[in-house]
């Protein structure tokens, strides 16, 4: 591979074959310095117009629960976010990527066990959430929950910054109702004490 370990400084083109050669197998290559290339390169792709998302996509959710490297896979989600609040157009195929993701982060955090890596992933789930009344059970059962409400690690608490990322979320939704939002004053309250 071109640029391999990182000693050469050039932009970095994949044909059709290699391109789905990295999708389906970069999970299986041992250099992490070459992983995350791999994963910069074809998200450079996509953003260059010389392959579709749902490629990049596949890339992530072959490797992601694979990858040792937290810095990779922070690169991957930080890219299927910018993708969600920048390129996917709204309505039904945002649901469905917002979705789709959702489960992809709540699946990772299941397998992560170190606290550091679980704060980092849930972060990212938060930004995935699909519904503003999933948001509310968030704040209300303090925890990262499956689509289905379900907390998903019990020794789990969301920090301090994490609920100041879905109080705006949740209070200026019309899906919530009076009641819950008075409700999330007190979390609000709470979230704001020194």
């Amino acid at each position: 591979m071109l640029n391999a370990n990182n000693y050469g400084y050039c932009k970095i083109g994949f044909d059709e074959k290699s391109i789905e050669y990295f999708r389906d197998n970069t999970q299986n290559i041992e250099s992490v310095v070459n992983r995350n290339l791999i994963y910069r390169y074809l998200w450079q792709h996509y953003k260059s117009n010389k392959m579709p998302f749902s490629n990049y996509f596949t890339m992530v959710k072959n490797c992601i629960n694979t990858e040792s490297s937290m810095n990779a896979v922070v690169q991957m989600l930080n890219s299927c976010q910018i993708y969600s609040n920048k390129y996917v157009k709204a309505g039904d195929e945002h649901k469905k990527f917002t979705e789709e993701a959702f489960d992809m982060v709540i699946g990772l955090f299941r397998s992560k066990s170190d606290p550091q890596d679980q704060n980092q992933v849930a972060s990212y789930a938060l930004s995935f959430i699909p519904d503003t009344n999933l948001a509310l059970k968030y704040l209300q059962k303090d925890s990262v929950l499956d689509k289905d409400g379900e907390v998903v690690h019990e020794s789990y608490h969301l920090t301090k910054s994490q609920k100041h990322q879905l109080l705006p979320m949740v209070y200026s939704s019309d899906d919530v109702d009076s009641v819950a939002k008075e409700s999330i004053k007190q979390v609000s309250l709470f979230v704001r004490s020194p």
